[in-house]
């Protein structure tokens, strides 16, 4: 089974190589999310660094659907990585309006292999 989810990088900032109209308007946004639940898509991808949209999507409301978010990479010279990355996911569900996110995916996956690796892993 395929299984689709909808990014939403233009809803929180003008994003894309061919996008010649900038950021999704909020209204236009949410008219976007019923056309993908109505298609069976139940999944968005936002990320902390898509600018306004987590935002976007919180005032759309997804508290029932699946939602998959990304940390920025971990700022160097950071001591306390589980503390970082635990505020930025207390931020990030704040803007989202819900308890929780299905997904936390990394910006900066090779961070996994520097010195700080394990503590971003056990985090």
């Amino acid at each position: 089974m395929i299984r689709l989810a909808l990014g939403t990088a233009q809803f929180g900032m003008p994003y894309g190589i061919v996008n010649q109209t900038g950021q999704v308007a909020p209204q236009e946004a949410r008219g976007m999310l019923q056309i993908a639940i109505a298609s069976g898509i139940n999944t968005f991808d936002t990320a902390i660094a898509y600018g306004e949209s987590e935002a976007c999507l919180g005032n759309a409301g997804v508290n029932n659907f699946r939602v998959v978010t990304k940390l920025p990479a971990v700022p160097e010279g950071t001591t306390d990585v589980a503390a970082w990355i635990s505020n930025q996911l207390s931020t990030s569900r704040k803007r989202l309006k819900v308890a929780a996110v299905d997904s936390v995916l990394l910006h900066r996956p090779e961070q996994l292999l520097a010195p700080n690796g394990s503590s971003i892993y056990q985090a």
